[in-house]
């Protein structure tokens, strides 16, 4: 931490504790002024941010600068070299007036990001928040990969049924992972959020991401109920005969999309279906190549 310019003491203790409040809000464990243990020794962190609940584990470091000057290259490279002694996810530095352009250059290609605090809050709450959307992207996946395990006949005999074309008609998986990876490329979730147009049912608006999660939570539960109920019948007539595999219709539509690759590198699936969900992204992206082409 430098000293700020032309600011008490106190000034830059609130600036860190409003970050660090931030962060709280949004369910992360966040703690200012952390001495952390590097390969290279210690270093001063103003503030430090971990979860292990919001979907995948991270570890990010922030710098607060409550600077009256723009924040200059030498401190980006500075955290830059603290990023990579301590192993930590990703770094921000957030400045109370802005960046220097040097700043902003040497910035490309590592894993810091350079915000103004208004900037910051905007960001990092959809951070956070696609963090914890990939944990209901993944239960998805599992209950997808549930649901084609049995076979056409079998779904249609326990009125399981849905098809990669018809999501439109009942609340499915495909449904769930859409508005989920939609969500997640988005970058931004902007409320009221409307699901009837993923689920052809009566407007149904969601108004806050607390209600978004509860939502998901319970529309998934809906299809766990409706999948174990029809198997525990198929049990029963000598009829549970699935055979699962994780790359599913479903997966094979997500990972199609465009930018997709971009916020999810399938580290949850095991080696052979990540290989074949990143062929088939390359697939469709020449794809959409050779279309924009033409």
């Amino acid at each position: 931490m430098t000293t700020p310019n032309k600011n008490t003491e106190s000034d830059w203790y609130g600036f860190q504790e409003e970050i660090c409040e931030h962060f709280k809000n949004l369910g992360a464990n966040a703690k200012t002024n952390v001495t952390v243990e590097g390969v290279r020794g210690s270093s001063n962190i103003d503030v430090v941010v971990e979860s292990k609940y919001l979907g995948t584990d991270f570890k990010w470091f922030v710098e607060a600068k409550y600077w009256n000057s723009n924040v200059t290259k030498e401190i980006v490279h500075a955290f830059f070299t603290v990023l990579q002694n301590t192993g930590a996810d990703r770094g921000f530095i957030i400045s109370k007036t802005g960046f220097q352009s040097g700043a902003i250059e040497a910035t490309k290609h590592t894993n810091i990001s350079l915000y103004t605090f208004e900037e910051f809050k905007a960001k990092t709450s959809h951070l956070v928040q696609s963090n914890i959307l990939k944990s209901f992207l993944n239960r998805a996946i599992l209950t997808s990969a549930r649901y084609w395990g049995h076979t056409k006949q079998i779904r249609i005999k326990y009125e399981l049924r849905y098809e990669m074309f018809d999501y439109r008609e009942v609340l499915s998986c495909a449904v769930i992972l859409i508005i989920v990876t939609d969500l997640i490329i988005d970058e931004e979730i902007i409320y009221p959020l409307d699901v009837s147009r993923y689920i052809g049912r009566e407007k149904e608006s969601i108004n806050s991401f607390h209600e978004l999660m509860h939502w998901l939570n319970s529309s998934l539960n809906e299809l766990d109920r409706r999948i174990l109920d029809a198997e525990i019948m198929m049990r029963l007539n000598g009829e549970f005969n699935p055979v699962y595999e994780y790359f599913t219709p479903d997966i094979m539509r997500i990972c199609t999309k465009e930018r997709i690759d971009k916020f999810l590198d399938y580290s949850f699936l095991p080696e052979k279906e990540r290989e074949m969900v990143i062929e088939q992204q390359r697939l469709a992206e020449e794809y959409r190549k050779s279309r924009k082409g033409n």
